[in-house]
């Protein structure tokens, strides 16, 4: 339940990375849609348990395990971003 959780969190924040961004154009949807999901899970699924914040299998909902994964994709679509812009400024 955790990772579909993760999966879900993420998939929004991607979403909101990329309305707030209001980028021209539906390719910075796609990548936001991507690497939010993905980055979710990996961080609630490798830091989770590292952290003690609950397990990747566990039957039950966890706060800490969602913090984490919320905490990830934001760190790693910001990054993202403004990696993909820098790139696009400099060409």
């Amino acid at each position: 339940m955790n990772i579909a959780l993760w999966f879900a969190v993420g998939g929004l924040l991607g979403w909101l990375m990329s309305r707030v961004l209001s980028e021209p154009g539906h390719e910075g949807t796609a990548i936001n849609l991507t690497v939010g999901p993905v980055s979710a899970t990996l961080a609630g699924w490798f830091l989770a348990p590292w952290l003690r914040a609950g397990g990747t299998v566990s039957d039950r909902f966890d706060f800490g395990g969602l913090v984490l994964a919320t905490v990830g994709a934001l760190v790693a679509l910001t990054a993202f971003n403004l990696l993909r812009q820098s790139l696009l400024r400099h060409r």
